[in-house]
């Protein structure tokens, strides 16, 4: 996407609109999903550990946008379902009810030279996300469950978050994308900038 002019007068008169900040997330959320998608279907080690540094740093500049220039609407909650091993050695391992086993077996340990037997079930996991509503897109943003007590948020409960990249060409160029984030970085820094 080329950048439109009025976002690079804008810039260059120290001016991030909320539409522009929007534009700029968004660029950064899909270019991470994009990476975290070449990260899923490589073979190569060294591109699996090249893509997931790049989504890392992306991530890391959108989090660190919506942190300080925007404002959560509300909390969504996603269920989902997630394989656990437990072990004969775990208290846990004897409390699992026969139905919830999706699979079991056992090995040999060499370090204790006896076997060790193991149950596979699944149990239900609730992530929470922050959800950001901008000009034109919204937002998630991870959070751990403790940190939602405090929260004065309404909760959402969701089936699931969709979550795909987008072709480069439709997203503003990383270049752009990094000036904005640098001044805005720097005017929150210099005491410029009011959430």
């Amino acid at each position: 996407m080329r950048t439109p002019k009025n976002y690079l007068s804008s810039l260059c008169e120290g001016v991030v609109s909320p539409q522009m900040l929007s534009d700029v997330l968004y660029s950064y959320n899909k270019r991470a999903k994009n990476y975290r998608n070449q990260m899923e279907k490589s073979d190569y080690e060294r591109y699996k550990d090249s893509a997931k540094e790049k989504m890392i740093n992306l991530y890391e500049k959108k989090d660190f946008l919506l942190t300080h220039f925007a404002a959560p609407v509300c909390l969504h909650k996603v269920e989902r379902k997630r394989k656990v091993r437990r072990y004969d050695d775990e208290e846990e391992y004897y409390q699992t009810q026969k139905e919830d086993i999706i699979d079991r077996g056992c090995y040999f340990d060499r370090d204790t030279w006896e076997y060790v037997e193991f149950i596979d079930i699944f149990i239900s996991v609730s992530d929470y996300y922050l959800y950001y509503e901008l000009p034109g897109h919204s937002f998630h943003l991870p959070i751990e469950s403790r940190e939602i007590k405090n929260s004065q948020l309404d909760i959402i409960t969701l089936d699931e978050l969709r979550n795909k990249g987008e072709e480069v060409g439709e997203l503003l160029s990383l270049q752009f994308c990094d000036k904005v984030y640098n001044q805005l970085k720097n005017q929150l820094n210099d005491g410029k900038v009011n959430k």
